[in-house]
């Protein structure tokens, strides 16, 4: 598997430029795997084939269990949390 570091440089007014970059990088085989301080971003490479994955990125600072079993329930997977953003992927 091949990783890298990099950049998350989307802030809570930027959530669906946030969404279709990931989307973006998913696309060329980088999927976002966890954001650290100061928006320090580590990437996971594909393997194979780029995922394709679907990235959501909600205002939730600190998500409850309820607010993970709705995002489980529409088909979304909490990947890491930046600050008040929920980085989710599908």
């Amino acid at each position: 598997m091949r990783w890298k570091l990099g950049w998350f440089p989307y802030g809570a007014m930027d959530r669906a430029a946030a969404e279709d970059w990931l989307e973006r990088q998913s696309a060329r085989g980088w999927d976002l795997d966890r954001i650290g301080p100061g928006g320090l971003a580590l990437w996971r490479g594909a393997e194979e084939k780029p995922s394709g994955a679907r990235w959501c990125v909600d205002l939730c600072p600190e998500p409850e269990e309820a607010d993970l079993r709705r995002y489980r329930e529409a088909g979304w997977e909490l990947q890491t949390q930046s600050g008040p953003l929920a980085i989710l992927k599908a």
